[in-house]
């Protein structure tokens, strides 16, 4: 009569039986584990039957098949360790971005406005302990700073990051507020060519001086009607 074990797998290449839950569920420092179908396999087929009967009944066996449907339980649902991990992955990111968003338009408000980002006294340690006051004795660590702080009074996901950030990825260091003008120069850039190069007319005036460094200031000057027939005045 055949008896049809699901747990039971075959190999050709080494002409032996395995324990599928066994091989990778089993605790192997358990006394009941048979390392024969749990590792090496089986080869003693005159005595497989009893063999096999007698394997599907030992606590070791029992314990790997139900971890065993543990895990497809979990497969099914998507709870796994794996999927626990990418999702707490994708939930950072976009967090990550969220706070890059808001770091950007902050950055974007200040160029916008011609004014400086940096402070005489940045400490970014000061910048998590303490919230935007006015008229305290608060010290004054730049208008980006300040202005990050401001927000987050008002702002949830900002006042989490700046309360929760590892310092190396706080995103408010000198360093990336640079890249950060960087970036939004860039795409300023870009935009500005884009639009030139759809006006049917367009002129360029250039101009050099010498500032007080003796560093010669390099200027760029765009004139063009843009699709709407609006005047437009581009300085670099």
């Amino acid at each position: 009569m055949k008896s049809y074990r699901e747990w039971l797998t075959y190999s050709p290449t080494t002409d032996r039986a395995y324990c599928f839950p066994c091989w990778g569920f089993a605790n192997r420092c358990g006394k009941d584990y048979e390392s024969t179908f749990g590792e090496y396999g089986f080869y003693n087929w005159k005595k497989a039957t009893d063999k096999f009967k007698t394997h599907e009944h030992t606590p070791a066996h029992c314990d790997a098949v139900h971890l065993m449907m543990q895990a497809k339980q979990r497969l099914k649902l998507g709870k796994t360790v794996n999927e626990e991990q990418l999702r707490a992955h994708e939930r950072q990111v976009k967090q990550n971005r969220q706070v890059l968003c808001r770091l950007l338009d902050a950055t974007f408000y200040l160029a916008k406005q011609n004014l400086p980002l940096r402070g005489h006294r940045e400490t970014l340690p000061s910048t998590r302990q303490t919230q935007y006051t006015c008229g305290g004795k608060v010290q004054n660590e730049g208008n980006f700073l300040e202005l990050v702080k401001l927000l987050s009074k008002y702002d949830g996901i900002l006042a989490n990051h700046i309360a929760t950030a590892q310092m190396n990825a706080s995103y408010l260091s000198p360093q990336i507020q640079n890249e950060f003008i960087s970036t939004l120069a860039s795409n300023v850039r870009s935009s500005i060519i884009s639009e030139v190069k759809s006006a049917h007319y367009y002129g360029v005036i250039l101009d050099s001086t010498i500032d007080i460094s003796h560093v010669d200031q390099f200027s760029v000057c765009l004139r063009y009607v843009d699709e709407q027939s609006v005047y437009r005045d581009k300085e670099e």
